[in-house]
């Protein structure tokens, strides 16, 4: 006051995103209210607002990312990526939706969609004879604390009348590690179905010998920096590669390397 509003509402509402801002910076810390932040705000707000128009009117898509074996050449499966095409702004990528997503709640119904899209491509690959090929996808936070992903996956599953193999998640290490006790449960009932589990980005966050040995996990995905470094001949970045190489052969896991 006086320089953003003289109105006691305008600066209540100003003084609260100046808060949520220094929230979201990690706490223990202060925030001054901006017009840029307020323009941020109100950016979120309208694209939040989009998303779920966009969501009826069919917008979002998958595509795949296949998935080739390196000793055949052969695409052996593919990762299923979330994209929205919108309709004016062209195809908008998930570094700008999915932590609105997130943030709302709104996740849980894009990740339902994510899954029946997918165990329908499942289905559809294999009427056309490629009934070894499997697919993988992301699971968000969100859906990770929602008791309904079970019963999602295995609605799908049923439903689509698919090999519950040739389906796997996406979770990443810091999921797992935040809700222990909930995901070695969540992660146990999955693995019953006969869904494959797979650890995200590994390596990047709290890599932990102990939760390869607790954990239902299938495969590993070395994380893309990693792969990069092998690219640069950085010698200490291939030393990394091999030394999960070898980690994931002795724990029989199988290994997927990003990039």
């Amino acid at each position: 006051y006086p320089d953003d509003s003289q109105s006691i509402k305008d600066l209540m509402k100003y003084a609260d995103i100046a808060m949520y801002k220094a929230k979201g910076d990690g706490r223990d810390n202060f925030s001054f209210f901006t017009q840029e932040l307020n323009k941020k705000i109100h950016n979120e707000v309208d694209i939040v607002n989009d998303m779920q128009r966009a969501f009826y009117d069919n917008e979002f898509k998958l595509y795949y990312q296949p998935k080739i074996d390196i000793k055949s050449k052969k695409i052996i499966g593919a990762e299923a990526l979330l994209r929205w095409q919108h309709k004016q702004k062209g195809l908008i990528g998930p570094n700008l939706f999915i932590p609105l997503a997130e943030n709302t709640g709104f996740i849980l119904n894009l990740g339902k969609f994510v899954i029946q899209t997918s165990t329908q491509a499942i289905k559809r690959f294999s009427s056309l004879g490629y009934k070894n090929l499997s697919i993988s996808i992301n699971v968000s936070t969100r859906q990770f604390q929602n008791t309904n992903l079970y019963q999602d996956l295995k609605e799908s599953i049923d439903d689509n009348q698919i090999d519950p193999t040739q389906l796997g998640i996406e979770i990443t290490e810091s999921v797992m590690l935040k809700y222990v006790d909930n995901a070695l449960i969540a992660l146990n009932e999955i693995k019953k179905l006969g869904v494959s589990i797979h650890i995200d980005d590994f390596g990047t966050g709290y890599s932990s010998l102990s939760y390869l040995k607790k954990f239902p996990i299938d495969t590993l995905k070395i994380d893309k920096s990693f792969v990069d470094d092998i690219i640069d001949k950085d010698e200490s970045g291939r030393l990394l590669v091999n030394t999960i190489l070898s980690m994931g052969k002795s724990l029989n896991l199988k290994i997927v390397a990003e990039g």
